[in-house]
This record gives C-alpha cells, sequence and structure tokens, in this order.
C-alpha cells in the first residue's frame, strides 16, 4: 500500500484541466490522477474524457452530485482507499504540480500526517494576486485559523497538500465548501497528527479564468466554520465566544463615543465610554486566554503520549 493518487476537485475548468492533469501525471511518485467533476456546466467533463484513452487507469473521472469542494474532495479519497498517501490540488492550474515530489518525500521520510504547500513564501501568491483585499483578507484568515487550531500554518487555505492514510482514515469531513482547508487544520489541531509546511512556487491565474472564490462571502463562511468547529477545549471555546461577545458589544458601544468625539472633538457620555473599554479589555483577555489554555492543553497531551 504504497501507492500515491491525488485528488482534483474542478468545478468549471474545461480551459485548465487537461495541463493541470497532464502535469499531475509527469510526476513520477504519482499513481493515479482522480478528477471530480462538481456538477460542471462546462466542458470539464468532456476534456477529462478524452485524455481517459492517453493515460488508462491512471486517469479516472468521479461525478459529485453534492455541490462544494468539501464534497468533492469526499467522493474522491473515497476511491483512494488502497493508497497509502493522497494529494490535493486546485484545478485552476495556479499550483506546481512537480511540488508533489518534496511534499510526499517529506510526508514518507519524516512520518507526517499533512503536508501543506506555502504559496506565500516566494512570493507568488502576493505577485498573482490582484484583487483589492484578497490578500490581506487571506493572510488575517490564516492568523485566525492558526489561532483557533494551534496549527502553526502560515499558509492555512492553501489548496495543494499531502495526506496520510492515518489523516484520512481519521478525517470527518464536515465542511462543504472552502472551509475545507481550514477543516484540515482543525483536524490536526484536535488530534495532534504531524504536520509541516514546505515553501512553493504559485503560477499567474489565467486571465480567462478568474478565481471562484468570494472574499467576502467565504471569508465569513471560512471564519464561521473555525469558530464552531475549533480545537480549543470546551472551557476554552466558552471563554472564546463569551470573549468575542464582548469585544463585539464593546465595540458597538464604542462607535457613538468616536463619532461624537470626531464631531464635537469631545466626550460626554463618559459611563458610555467606560462601559466600551471595559467590554473590549475584558473580551480580548478571555479571547487571548483561551487561545492559551487551549494551546498548553494540547502540549500537555503531546507530551503525555
Amino acid at each position: 500500500m504504497s501507492r500515491f493518487s491525488v485528488v482534483v476537485p474542478a468545478y468549471n475548468e474545461e480551459k485548465t484541466i487537461e495541463k493541470v492533469v497532464r502535469d499531475i501525471l509527469a510526476v513520477p511518485e504519482v499513481h493515479r490522477c482522480l478528477v471530480v467533476d462538481n456538477n460542471s456546466s462546462d466542458k470539464t467533463s468532456q476534456v477529462v474524457e478524452g485524455l481517459l484513452p492517453e493515460f488508462g487507469t491512471r486517469l479516472e473521472l468521479v461525478r459529485c452530485a453534492e455541490q462544494g469542494k468539501g464534497h468533492a474532495f469526499k467522493a474522491g479519497v473515497a476511491r483512494c482507499i488502497d493508497d497509502e498517501f493522497v494529494g490535493l490540488i486546485d484545478a485552476d492550474d495556479t499550483y506546481p504540480a512537480q511540488a508533489f515530489s518534496n511534499l510526499l518525500a517529506a510526508a514518507r521520510r519524516d512520518r507526517l500526517d499533512m503536508v501543506v504547500g506555502n504559496r506565500f513564501e516566494f512570493g507568488g501568491y502576493q505577485r498573482s494576486n490582484k484583487r483589492p483585499g484578497h490578500i490581506a483578507g487571506n493572510q488575517a484568515i490564516s492568523r485566525f485559523v492558526r489561532f483557533i487550531s494551534g496549527v502553526e500554518v502560515q499558509d492555512a487555505l492553501s489548496g495543494l497538500r499531502v495526506f496520510s492514510r492515518r489523516f484520512l482514515e481519521t478525517f470527518q469531513n464536515r465542511a462543504d465548501g472552502f472551509q475545507l482547508e481550514t477543516e484540515f487544520s482543525v483536524h490536526c489541531g484536535k488530534t495532534g497528527l504531524r504536520y509541516r509546511e514546505l515553501p512553493i512556487e504559485f503560477l499567474d491565474r489565467p486571465a480567462d479564468n478568474p478565481s471562484k472564490l468570494n472574499t467576502l462571502r467565504d471569508g465569513y463562511r471560512i471564519l464561521k466554520f473555525a469558530i464552531f468547529n475549533s480545537a480549543l477545549s470546551l472551557t476554552s471555546r466558552l471563554g472564546f465566544m463569551f470573549g468575542l461577545c464582548s469585544v463585539l458589544v464593546g465595540g458597538a458601544l464604542g462607535v457613538r463615543v468616536i463619532w461624537e468625539y470626531l464631531s464635537q472633538g469631545r466626550v460626554t457620555a463618559i459611563a458610555l465610554a467606560v462601559a466600551a473599554a471595559l467590554f473590549l479589555i475584558v473580551g480580548a483577555q478571555f479571547v487571548l486566554f483561551s487561545g492559551v489554555d487551549s494551546r498548553l492543553r494540547r502540549i500537555e497531551r503531546a507530551l503525555l503520549k
């Protein structure tokens, strides 16, 4: 059971899927490539079907009726039960398939359960991404996911990964969409599985193939999933939720105070200002202490193993 297969969730990727498949199957360690067509309305499936005679059993087309990257990943992994390691890569031709060699070698050599390709290390992601706020949002979400999961991965939303059989057998796959990468980190944080992050190049996105990720909508879904499925302990989670609510209340109260100061040059609602400050300070402390408490608990569990 030393095989390595790669799962490629694909939704309307007719312009890039052929190159992605060829690049993956050109990697010597890859035994099989599984393209999971997630209800594409274009010719993604037809393009893959046209490649089947050339690659034979090394290429498989899987159809997934349930919409979302999480469902597509689950459908692909279900057909990899005999593989020691399974890779994941997006179908938009922005990730270098040849990076699988380094990620897989590290996983095998050091017995890692998840190896993540870091797009930030070489600056490729920053150079190729032109959408305003997208880079900052990605980095902010990555920091939040690190805090909530305890998994020190700089690029928490990376779409290039390698997983061990042990990871896949314990992974529950609750996420249906782009929250999937967040769930990977949360799973490592909860189970104490071994992980590592390695730098990779990030390729320029084709001009006629824009990203399907919506910065605000999907960012909100990812944050929501991270909060309600975090790797924090129960007491830490309760403390975090209390702290977050306190910060939100303090911020809401502080808006009026700030507006009054900016418009009149003075603050008359002293009691409101004090209340806002107290809510913000107490909330920030609860959030911080919750993260520290959960991190210490995970360190303790790791030492006792």
